[in-house]
């Protein structure tokens, strides 16, 4: 009787930690309106994870794309035009988002790049400006990642929407947590012989 609990705690526990961590970031939340800009995207955000998220390069808009879903647009700035620059102070192995390639600066692309604790790119893709709306995830990252930079390489041209950050622990550690369970129940079972 026992390991049948045990196999049933660890579908359980499988389950229940596929995406530990995870948040979802719509930006439709009722006090961030559009035009908002990085102070109110970064409380936003912070709040929403439970630790401390800082924005850079950010502007809220709705339209295009989008529809009447408020996104994240890239906003004029002096010193790194065109990007959307988030700083985790919680990392995170797992990214989706929601984005959209405008056609506004001709040539431009959409390029998302996840940076280690060390500045090191862990993970980068891109899209042509063309692609217009496109959803993407990562999947389980090799490395845990504490920036994200979502780029158009020009001005104006490209947003996120659904920003999803999750920590997913590795399958192994699932696997070894229930041949953890299994013996507790097997040791249970042996000492009530």
């Amino acid at each position: 009787m026992s390991w049948r609990i045990s196999i049933v705690l660890v579908a359980a526990l499988a389950v229940g930690t596929a995406h530990a961590g995870d948040t979802l970031f719509t930006f439709d939340d009722a006090w961030l309106v559009s035009g908002a800009s990085d102070i109110g995207v970064s409380l936003y955000m912070s709040q929403q994870a439970g630790s401390p998220v800082v924005v850079n390069g950010s502007e809220v808009h709705s339209g295009d794309g989008f529809g009447d879903d408020l996104y994240l647009w890239t906003r004029t700035q002096l010193l790194n035009p065109g990007n959307i620059r988030i700083l985790l102070a919680e990392p995170v192995n797992y990214v989706s988002f929601d984005g959209y390639v405008f056609d506004a600066t001709s040539g431009a692309d959409f390029v998302f790049t996840a940076y280690d604790a060390h500045g090191h790119i862990v993970h980068q893709a891109s899209w042509n400006a063309g692609v217009g709306g496109l959803t993407y995830e990562t999947g389980v990252l090799p490395e845990y990642v504490y920036q994200l930079n979502f780029s158009d390489h020009g001005r104006y041209d490209i947003g996120i929407d659904n920003l999803r950050l999750a920590t997913i622990p590795a399958p192994g550690a699932v696997v070894l947590g229930g041949l953890g369970l299994s013996l507790v129940g097997y040791l249970r079972r042996r000492k009530a012989l």
